[in-house]
């Protein structure tokens, strides 16, 4: 069996939620175990679902991501806390990064930032994909210069 989910809904009820590496994974004794699993849920009043996993492209992408989590990629001081100047107010993920300076520093800096333990995510005490949904506000969007923003080296 793959690692499961648990949910609770706003009514009480729950969701237990099994994400299997495969659609068929499993010998006979867990696809048995599965059904076990759906019959208790239901005897207390849960739903039990088991999801489809991703798929190849998905699968790609996140593992793409991951690679991210690792130090090298928190980028300096000074760029964390244009990240979090930057997104402290919710905008596109685009407009954040145009505004922190060069995408090339600057996404690496963000991916890492998003991932499970990083720093943004202790000291926002938010997940990071709320930060970057809404319209940029007035100020930014006009292209007026922010304090912070470190000016771009000479070519």
């Amino acid at each position: 069996m793959g690692p499961q989910l648990f949910a609770r809904y706003a009514d009480g009820t729950g969701l237990l939620a099994d994400c299997p590496s495969s659609p068929t994974a499993g010998s006979e004794l867990t696809q048995r175990a599965r059904m076990v699993l759906e019959a208790a849920c239901a005897r207390v009043g849960w739903v039990y679902r088991s999801l489809e996993p991703p798929g190849a492209v998905r699968t790609a992408n996140l593992r793409w991501l991951a690679g991210y989590r690792h130090p090298r990629h928190q980028g300096p001081s000074w760029l964390r806390s244009a990240l979090a100047a930057v997104f402290a107010v919710p905008r596109p993920l685009g407009d954040g990064v145009a505004l922190a300076g060069d995408p090339l520093q600057v996404l690496p800096a963000l991916y890492h930032a998003c991932g499970p333990g990083s720093w943004w995510r202790r000291s926002m005490n938010r997940s990071a994909s709320r930060r970057c949904s809404a319209p940029a506000p007035p100020a930014a969007a006009a292209g007026m210069p922010l304090p912070w923003r470190r000016a771009r080296w000479a070519r």
